[in-house]
């Protein structure tokens, strides 16, 4: 199944750091944006549902990269005199997800800080992270790491 993703969408096999670099460049259009947000989702829970090898760090900092990207598409298309750099929400889009799902805000911070330096960004990764990490902590109290290891713990 993945495999045929990847043929009409080869941006989701792998990391996909070319994709974010882009996303985050602002080189990609909101509709690639939006099909890549989905289509690598999907990628990412087969792969991970049907017991293949992947991990969740990459997966996490793509679908937050394309999520922050058409969110800044957006804001940039209704308000163009107002909005600068469409990579600063790629950014921070990147820092919430992988703060939501891992429920490590400052650990996503600081990943994100440093890969990028966009020492700018402090406030708005630190608002971003904290409030992603409250709204998943409601709809699911367990982390993605968590959860696998009380997923093993319940079934061995």
């Amino acid at each position: 199944m993945c495999g045929s993703l990847a043929v009409f969408w080869p941006q989701v096999s792998g990391v996909g750091v070319e994709s974010i670099n882009q996303a985050i460049k602002g080189e990609l259009a909101l509709s690639l944006l939006l099909i890549l947000l989905f289509v690598k989702i999907i990628a990412t829970s087969f792969t991970l549902g049907s017991g293949g090898a992947g991990g969740s760090l990459f997966p996490s900092l793509f679908v937050g990269a394309m999520l922050g990207g058409v969110y800044g598409a957006i804001l940039n298309h209704i308000f163009p005199e107002f909005m600068g750099n469409c990579g600063a929400y790629t950014v921070v889009g990147m820092a919430s997800v992988f703060a939501a799902s891992t429920r490590s805000p400052i650990t996503s911070v600081f990943l994100i800080i440093e890969t990028c330096s966009c020492y700018r960004l402090l406030l708005p990764l630190l608002i971003s992270t904290v409030v992603a990490c409250l709204i998943a902590s409601v709809i699911d109290r367990e982390s993605l790491y968590t959860s696998k290891l009380s997923h093993d713990v319940i079934f061995k």
